[in-house]
């Protein structure tokens, strides 16, 4: 089983803890959330079991034990993730188990008499810039409930090295709060050593944990959607990241005390690249890269990767390329251009036999003077020909393994007998 308890908050120089005990495989240890922001805000924030209690959901479902909370959680949070949760969860991944979770007793939260504000996490990458976009404190038609007031940096497992990646993100995310009007917090927390998958394949989960322990300070929770609507689904056909079933499981992990919902999931990637290049004030800021940091400055992005291609093409699509170039590794780009191209056109016709609904616009081909049609051709030649040649090498002859190629001992006279004397050579 999977135990917490002793639940508590703990001032540390510029953080704040909010810390529990937690009995896992047979050991008994400390778990922590550490949360940076202003101290006022730290002051008016408590520890929270539902935070913790999704922190080691996935945990929990991977083993297949139960979880025991010695506190009392809200009781509609309760029965929403054990009765609906729990159950899709499991269908979205065979490797996770059903479970129950027991609680000390329950309660009902009651929504706060005054707004919070919303908060939604920012990577400066397209999905959160689109989300204040629209959500900003400068939005058009959005109600003051989902009005942004926090943008959050979570280092919850997405970062490959905390403390190279985190501050960084967060310095960024600050600078992006204060010409927003916004404000920034970060939360940290090392839960890599109990999870035994991927982080996309639970990173939902992780990061609700974590906006959980700001129930104090927003009662509202957007969560920036990287899939558009047409794609969601937890069945084989739907892509196999937790993100692809945000607008569903969203609903059932909220409270009173906190709303969440899967913002802007009306809107395909390739709509929101062209919004931000076009009209976002923080396009500058942009920050998507794929590769590692220790493959690439962190200042800047690859501009090989797929993300950064992508991005790439479109601004080149509205002729604003040169605009966002600063941020990008364009000599790399130009480098590989055409391998760029290549690949997109090829993933394109990939991505439509697979997941239609995920394809890229076919159009570019109209907007730039690249001849597409050519290079997936010249790709599909290539294909075909390192295919046959493999196919080639599976039937042909070659000697018994494990039994030496013998030659005539004729052949070996005549090869010698070729061989001039010494007395032979002038």
């Amino acid at each position: 089983m999977v135990s917490l308890s002793r639940f508590g908050r703990r001032e540390i120089p510029g953080a704040l803890e909010l810390f529990c005990n937690v009995e896992i495989d047979n050991r008994s240890e400390e778990f922590a959330f550490r949360i940076f922001a202003e101290s006022s805000v730290l002051a008016r924030i408590s520890p929270q079991p539902a935070a913790f209690v999704l922190a080691f959901l996935i945990p929990a479902m991977e083993r297949g034990e139960d979880i025991f909370v010695d506190a009392s959680l809200d009781h509609a949070f309760l029965h929403r993730l054990q009765t609906y949760a729990i159950s899709m969860l499991a269908s979205k991944n065979s490797a996770f188990k059903k479970i129950d979770v027991h609680a000390a007793g329950t309660h009902h939260v009651k929504a706060s008499s005054i707004n919070l504000g919303a908060m939604t996490g920012m990577s400066c990458g397209v999905d959160s810039l689109r989300t204040l976009m629209v959500y900003g404190p400068d939005g058009e038609n959005v109600p003051d409930k989902y009005r942004l007031k926090w943008l959050s940096v979570f280092d919850v497992g997405a970062f490959h090295d905390s403390e190279l990646q985190f501050h960084p993100a967060l310095d960024r995310a600050k600078s992006v709060a204060e010409r927003s009007g916004c404000q920034a917090i970060g939360v940290s927390a090392q839960m890599q050593q109990y999870y035994s998958q991927e982080f996309a394949k639970s990173c939902t989960v992780r990061n609700v944990a974590a906006a959980m322990c700001l129930t104090d300070i927003t009662d509202t929770y957007l969560v920036s959607s990287t899939y558009p609507w047409n794609v969601i689904g937890a069945d084989k056909r739907a892509p196999t990241a937790m993100e692809a079933v945000d607008p569903i499981l969203l609903p059932l992990l909220s409270h009173d005390g906190l709303e969440m919902f899967s913002a802007c999931a009306n809107e395909g990637r390739h709509n929101k690249v062209l919004e931000i290049i076009d009209r976002s004030p923080f396009v500058h800021e942009i920050d998507m890269c794929t590769r590692a940091v220790v493959k690439r400055d962190y200042r800047i992005n690859c501009g090989t990767c797929q993300k950064c291609a992508d991005f790439l093409l479109a601004a080149e699509l509205i002729g604003k390329l040169d605009y966002v170039a600063h941020r990008f590794d364009m000599e790399a780009f130009n480098r590989r251009r055409f391998r760029i191209y290549q690949r997109i056109v090829t993933d394109t016709v990939i991505m439509r036999w697979t997941y239609p609904n995920l394809a890229r616009p076919l159009d570019i081909e109209k907007s730039l003077k690249v001849p597409f049609g050519s290079i997936f051709l010249g790709s599909f030649a290539a294909y075909c020909i390192l295919v046959t040649r493999w196919i080639k090498t599976l039937f042909k002859k070659r000697p018994p393994r494990g039994k030496p190629q013998t030659v005539p001992l004729s052949r070996l006279q005549a090869a010698v007998n070729k061989v001039p004397k010494p007395d032979q050579i002038s």
